[in-house]
């Protein structure tokens, strides 16, 4: 026998592909129906023709897709296309509205981007200047994009159990339950209710209710579009400004095993536990930079910095300060912030906090045993749960590839002569999905460099490897 495990690799069926995302696309299609209704409620007519034909765009795809398409149980390599292709369609057919509202192509997807991959980088100088329809889009592709398309598909229009769960492994190993679909609803129903909340708490301190809706939406989705230039500095007084980033800090948890355990029990998780102490950290690090370089007070100082470090780490992208006014060393940290991110199973991205939990034990073990004799066994445990083989060599794979990308884009941006601080910051920021930006991100950026901050923003979103299975050769091609 020759050609070893690559004679036993499958490529994808395109019209497995097309009935399950077409199934996507028509979930695209009602999600794509709330900009609409709110274009109509504005009488914002030119907004509503555009946005009618975004929802017929994503109908009339979606139907010929899924009927084209033929049943059948999901591959593993067909599953990581659906989600990378979701993150990839989704954002080019959306774009059309900010087209349509006089943006350069490159620049309204950029914008779409940004939107579906709860990023938040954006290009537009004063957001004020653009109509209501505009901004609840911007704000709503990040309220979906956070759920996740994958998700909504589920939980709205069901599936093969099967076929289910492979399409929720590639986003989050923990949604792999009993039974997927009932688990995608109550997921969905949290996520709602944690939304109206939100909104109903927001719009009491005296926020103007469409306003408080959108830092609503960007929140708890952790993506940080903001309908102001100054972000949540122009929102009334710091009560408010940490009620939105309060909720920005319940999206970066781990929704999922909140609703498997309840919330007194999962509190006692060690990666909400890490995420707690380390925006802890940041909080009172960032306020000592800013006294110590910008003359803060030290009251001033810890409210800036609390608000930025839970915003980075929650990979959300708020501010009150603008992050191109702080020093070097305060960006770095911010890099190392944003690039942990949040919790496995919540909207934040990032690397996320469980994967370097688990490459800190295997370091711990590795020391243990160069200490021990050498017949002795220590297992790879973390919280009492014994590790997997597969579930540590997804992780370091993954660092790998979050390492790998970043230092190639940072080099690009550097050999294009911006800083290289600045660059590593900006570039952080897309990868992570973030959304902090010390001013690279605007119109003024080459295409090229656009390009490359939406390919990040996406490879973040899906987490490098659906993208990387999508572009793969061998995916799509049999080799015999």
């Amino acid at each position: 026998m020759s050609g070893g495990p690559a004679t036993l690799a499958r490529p994808v069926r395109a019209r497995v592909l097309a009935r399950f995302g077409g199934q996507l696309l028509l979930v695209g299609a009602v999600m794509n129906g709330a900009p609409l209704l709110v274009a109509l409620f504005f009488g914002e007519w030119s907004s509503a023709l555009v946005q009618s034909l975004i929802v017929l765009a994503f109908c009339g795809l979606g139907i010929v897709l899924h009927r084209s398409g033929i049943d059948g149980e999901l591959q593993r390599n067909e599953a990581l296309v659906l989600v990378a292709l979701a993150f990839v369609i989704t954002p080019a057919l959306s774009s059309l509205a900010f087209v349509a509202n006089g943006m350069p192509i490159t620049d309204a997807l950029f914008e779409a981007v940004s939107g579906i991959s709860t990023t938040g980088l954006s290009m537009i100088a004063d957001p004020g200047a653009y109509p209501a329809t505009f901004l609840f889009t911007r704000a709503w592709l990040q309220w979906y994009g956070g759920l996740g398309v994958i998700v909504l598909g589920i939980a709205l229009l069901g599936g093969q159990d099967t076929a289910t769960r492979r399409l929720y492994s590639p986003l989050d190993d923990r949604l792999l339950l009993n039974s997927s679909r009932r688990f995608a609803r109550n997921m969905l129903r949290a996520y709602v209710l944690l939304s109206l909340g939100a909104w109903a708490v927001l719009s009491l301190t005296g926020t103007d209710p469409f306003d408080a809706l959108l830092h609503t939406l960007s929140a708890v989705s952790t993506g940080g579009f903001s309908p102001y230039a100054d972000s949540l500095r122009h929102m009334p007084g710091w009560g408010s400004r940490y009620l939105v980033i309060a909720f920005s800090l319940i999206g970066a948890l781990p929704l999922a095993l909140v609703i498997e355990r309840g919330l007194r029990q999962a509190g006692g998780d060690g990666e909400i536990r890490a995420l707690l102490a380390l925006c802890l950290a940041w909080a009172l690090l960032l306020a000592w930079r800013m006294h110590q370089n910008l003359g803060i007070d030290w009251p001033e100082a810890l409210l800036q910095g609390g608000l930025l470090g839970i915003s980075a780490q929650s990979t959300t992208g708020f501010s009150v300060l603008a992050p191109l006014q702080l020093d070097d060393i305060s960006k770095l940290l911010l890099c190392l912030s944003m690039l942990s991110g949040g919790c496995l199973g919540s909207t934040a991205g990032g690397i996320k906090l469980l994967r370097i939990l688990i490459l800190l034990r295997v370091l711990q073990v590795y020391f243990l045993r160069s200490a021990m004799p050498r017949h002795a066994v220590v297992p790879h445990k973390l919280g009492g749960a014994l590790l997997s083989g597969d579930e540590i060599q997804h992780a370091l794979i993954l660092l790998l590839l979050f390492v790998l990308v970043l230092l190639g884009s940072w080099l690009v941006f550097v050999a294009c002569g911006y800083p290289a601080v600045d660059s590593l910051f900006e570039v952080s920021s897309a990868l992570a999905t973030t959304g902090l930006s010390v001013g690279i991100s605007s119109t003024a950026l080459p295409t090229g460099l656009k390009l490359l901050l939406c390919f990040d923003m996406l490879l973040g979103r899906v987490e490098v490897f659906a993208l990387l299975v999508l572009l793969y050769p061998r995916t799509w091609i049999l080799r015999r």
